[in-house]
């Protein structure tokens, strides 16, 4: 019988209310391979979904991490836990998999000897209090292999919907507060070509917190430090007008059931 790969899912965990249901119902709809589920937890994790995961045949690991640990840390900690997996998946603890999307990434990254493979990602507003989503625009990597370039410029990958082989796997930048994936992924593709399967097979959640400007601050800042001075306000300005054509473009195709792939 030939040996399932392993892929190890490492989980932030930081939010007192428990979205890890909707974590482990993505993880539900992955065939094909055998899931290590590592959850990195800053806060006491909800014993009701060790039973749930080990039912559905995912073996469960939990690491208690530093309350003061960054998100880089939190990955690192992960992946040194995260045994005999072959392959890693980063996914924070509000986000989904909408279908499957672990075998056939599996596969891609096979056939094309890549080092990683990334699928598109539905970003949607959530609102707690109207317990209402809404599609804000789907985010795409392009359909073949990603462009080192383009990556330079825009964080085109959200972080659970890439997989990347763990034996190439590069460490994650603790000491930055936000787009630790960012930079990541911008040092895995020096490391190897990057597959992309072209589906929506993430959701991304964003929640709007009032009276909290210190994200936007630290992302607005980060995007400056990487992108460099060579990327003018002209040749972002643009890249805005395009990205807002395609974002309703998203909207309108999402709607009728369809995506149109780039």
């Amino acid at each position: 019988m030939n040996r399932k790969p392993v892929i190890a899912v490492i989980t932030r965990h930081s939010r007192e209310f428990p979205f890890l249901g909707r974590v482990l119902g993505g993880l539900k709809k992955q065939k094909g391979v055998t899931i290590h589920w590592v959850i990195v937890s800053k806060l006491k994790f909800p014993d009701v979904f060790l039973d749930q995961a080990r039912s559905a045949g995912i073996e469960i690991i939990i690491v208690n991490a530093p309350k003061t640990a960054s998100l880089g840390h939190l990955a690192n900690i992960g992946v040194q836990a995260s045994g005999d997996a072959d392959y890693i998946l980063l996914h924070d603890d509000d986000d989904e998999l909408r279908n499957n999307f672990f075998a056939p990434a599996i596969k891609l990254i096979e056939t094309t000897k890549a080092s990683a493979c990334a699928c598109h990602a539905a970003i949607i507003r959530e609102n707690a209090v109207t317990n209402s989503k809404k599609l804000d625009f789907i985010l795409s990597p392009g359909s073949d292999f990603m462009d080192e370039d383009k990556l330079a410029v825009d964080n085109l990958v959200a972080t659970n919907a890439l997989i990347y082989r763990k034996d190439i796997a590069v460490p994650y930048p603790e000491d930055v507060a936000v787009a630790e994936d960012w930079l990541f992924t911008l040092s895995l593709i020096k490391n190897g070509k990057i597959a992309i399967l072209p589906k929506v097979c993430a959701n991304v959640y964003q929640r709007h917190v009032e009276h909290d400007n210190t994200c936007p601050q630290e992302h607005k800042k980060m995007e400056t430090r990487i992108r460099g001075a060579e990327n003018s306000e002209r040749q972002l300005h643009n890249q805005k007008l395009a990205q807002r054509l395609k974002r309703f473009t998203d909207r309108l195709t999402y709607k009728l059931g369809f995506f149109l792939p780039r």
